[in-house]
């Protein structure tokens, strides 16, 4: 076994943390091999979309994956101008990987100017299988620490020590900034009172020193904002001896309390297996001696094929015409794999038609007046016609066979924006802007006069 180093990092943002982090997860994992780590933490904003990437980038590079987020907490979830916190959340097996997951979806259900939050209760609900750690100067224990608020602070971590236990960390960094010193006093003195384990980390959003300057590029674009150069270009994946040199001897328990941690984190992702639910098919005595007469297909096959011709049949669409093409539709999800999923879709799809909730038939946000390029050049939606030639993004080209128009129950909204135009979208569409230095995400009705739109060229 590899003689490695008594530390990993435990807090980092990839890629996946689109305003701010700059680094890929490839390069994540490449760096800590290459600085005798034996792990590495993705931890990107509120989200797991990098899991994936970042499990085949590590075993790629044979290090171990820890999988975690740095979560927005806020107290009141219905309540979309409150604060909110930063708390790093790591997957210890696979409840917490799936509760982890699970706080990920939860999170963007309750987005607040682009944050995707969660709030104690939550976190309290999905605790098992989950370590927990104080974060950055953004953290509530932080925050309250700057604000001169000690006691506040104190029950803090005595509320996250009660539910999490051993599984709860006090977090500390230096980067340059010098609040950062009075965090890390407070913290020592709460570690030695409440007998909380310090973890240090970096709060890495680049691989190397050399690319603060980009980091700083990519965080003014996304913000839009003039370029600023940081002072403290040190947000990177540093060696153990970087990190040691940090906080001196007293820091050696701090590096070597992450090796805790790391070793708690035992995720193994399994590929090549259905994820979906169970579907429960209902009794039914007419599927029953339909089945009765199929072979060499699943239950779950037989009855999609029994719902498709049924429904078809209802709907006077018996011709062979029709139910040759079901057959060969049929055949393509069977080839797939997909027959859960086709069942599952079907039941709240039909669902939601018994009930009377709106449903609409996959479209987008075209609207009349949205403008589609084709071989006629760029023209209104309303224009195309059939046998027109449409082009996509990528230069593909498919002809039109149909079309179709129907009504929508949704109100729409005019923007007006400076240059003169009118920009007409449903009220819940989400546009990009910048506000008050932040770039985040809004539906249209929650637009303030004075918000920049961003815009991509």
């Amino acid at each position: 076994m590899p003689d490695f180093v008594d530390f990993v990092h435990l807090h980092c943002h990839s890629e996946f943390s689109a305003f701010d982090g700059f680094q890929k997860v490839d390069a994540m994992a490449a760096r800590a091999k290459s600085l005798n780590m034996r792990a590495i933490a993705i931890t990107d904003h509120g989200k797991a979309a990098g899991f994936i990437a970042f499990h085949k980038a590590c075993k790629k590079h044979g290090i171990k994956p820890i999988y975690g987020c740095e979560f927005y907490v806020s107290e009141d979830l219905t309540i979309k101008k409150t604060d909110r916190y930063h708390l790093i959340v790591l997957a210890k097996n696979e409840i917490g990987y799936k509760n982890l997951i699970k706080m990920c979806s939860v999170a963007h259900q309750n987005m607040a100017y682009g944050f995707p939050r969660i709030n104690f209760d939550i976190l309290k609900d999905h605790k098992e299988g989950l370590i927990i750690s104080t974060a950055c100067l953004g953290g509530e224990f932080a925050v309250n620490i700057l604000k001169n608020e000690i006691q506040k602070a104190r029950e803090f971590l005595v509320k996250y020590k009660e539910v999490f236990g051993e599984d709860f960390y006090l977090e500390v960094m230096f980067t340059g900034i010098p609040e950062q010193k009075l965090v890390v006093k407070h913290a020592i003195d709460f570690s030695k009172e409440l007998g909380i384990k310090i973890i240090a980390t970096n709060d890495a959003h680049y691989t190397e020193r050399s690319k603060a300057k980009y980091q700083q590029i990519k965080k003014s674009i996304s913000m839009s904002k003039p370029m600023k150069y940081s002072d403290h270009p040190e947000y990177y994946i540093k060696s153990y001896e970087e990190m040691n040199k940090i906080f001196n001897k007293q820091g050696e328990e701090f590096l070597k309390n992450t090796i805790e941690v790391c070793d708690k984190c035992n995720v193994e992702i399994k590929f090549g297996q259905s994820k979906l639910p169970e579907f429960q098919i209902p009794e039914d005595p007419e599927f029953t001696e339909y089945e009765n007469k199929q072979i060499g297909k699943t239950r779950e096959q037989n009855y999609l094929r029994y719902l498709t011709l049924t429904r078809a049949k209802e709907k006077g669409l018996t011709d062979d015409k029709y139910l040759k093409r079901i057959e060969e539709e049929l055949e393509t999800i069977r080839f797939s794999g997909f027959d859960r999923y086709f069942l599952i879709v079907q039941e709240y799809t039909t669902w939601g038609r018994e009930h009377g909730v709106t449903r609409g038939c996959a479209r987008g946000c075209f609207t009349p007046g949205n403008k589609v390029f084709c071989d006629k050049g760029l023209i209104d939606i309303s224009q195309i016609e059939i046998d027109d030639i449409v082009i996509s993004h990528d230069s593909t080209k498919n002809k039109v066979i149909n079309r179709f128009e129907y009504d929508i129950d949704e109100e729409i909204i005019a923007i007006e924006v400076e240059d003169g135009r009118t920009i007409e979208c449903t009220l819940d569409h989400e546009i990009l802007v910048s506000r008050n230095s932040d770039e985040c995400w809004i539906a249209a009705k929650d637009l303030e006069v004075g918000d920049e739109i961003i815009e991509v060229e």
